[in-house]
Formats: C-alpha cells, structure tokens, sequence
C-alpha cells in the first residue's frame, strides 16, 4: 500500500516538495518490503530451501532494476512532456497487483505454532515441504525454537 501511495504522490507531483516527499514514502514502502519479503520466505519454507529463495529475492530485485531500465529505454523516443510521470507511475499497477495477490499468502507456520495453531502450522508446512519426513523434521525444528 506504502509504494502504491508513493509512486502515485510521485506521478502526480506538481512541484518539487511533493516529488521529494512521494519518494521518500515509495523509499520506507520499498525498505519494508526489501526487509519483510526475505524474513517471511525464511520462516515459510524448509531449512534446505531457504538459502536459494532468499537468494532469488535479490536476483529479483537485480531483475526488475534491469526491467526499469528498459522501461525507460522503450519511452525515450515518446514525443510527450510528461512521459516520466508515467514511468513513475506504473509501479502503482505493480503494488496493486501486490496487494491483491498478498491476502493469498499463508501466515507462516512459526507465527501459527506460537500463537497456538499447530493444525494451520502443520497444513501450512504440508504445503510447502516435498515429503512428509522433510515436514516432520520442519515441524520438529520449529517445536525447538519456542
């Protein structure tokens, strides 16, 4: 929601302060989810996976920086003045997607189990682990750690 608002402040900036400002918003709104998104893959998958996925989010982020630059490159030649109110507008249509897509999101079973919903925690891991004994060694793990 914190990026939606913020790159819309962005796009829609009609002076310097509120550019400034609705960068500053998309900052803290990106910052969150550069530190959430890693923190929630490690606690959501088995210890054997973890490594590679919170590796993949930061080949992700290379990969949409690398995509922001074409964006970029494929509007230079567009003949508009306010071209760049685009460019910093579309991630609006990426955080709404985000905001759809996230309420399909599992808790994670760690927050399950300490709040007492071992049966959520357990399907969850069921879930996300490719055997029954790599579930059981993840339920064991996270038994351990309360």
């Amino acid at each position: 929601f914190i990026t939606a608002v913020g790159s819309a402040m962005t796009a829609m900036s009609i002076g310097i302060s509120l550019l400034v400002l609705g960068r500053a918003v998309l900052g803290i709104g990106i910052g969150g989810i550069f530190t959430v998104v890693p923190v929630y893959i490690a606690e959501l998958v088995p210890m054997h996976m973890r490594g590679f996925l919170v590796s993949l989010t930061e080949i992700s982020i290379s990969l949409g920086i690398f995509i922001g630059f074409l964006v970029g490159c494929a509007f230079e030649p567009v003949a508009m003045a306010d071209k760049w109110r685009i460019m910093i507008g579309l991630p609006v249509v990426a955080a709404c997607a985000l905001l759809l897509c996230i309420r399909q999101l599992p808790e994670t079973p760690r927050w399950l189990a300490f709040h007492g919903r071992e049966a959520e925690a357990t399907a969850v891991i069921r879930k996300t682990c490719t055997s029954d004994s790599a579930a059981e060694v993840f339920m064991q793990e996270i038994e351990e750690s309360r």
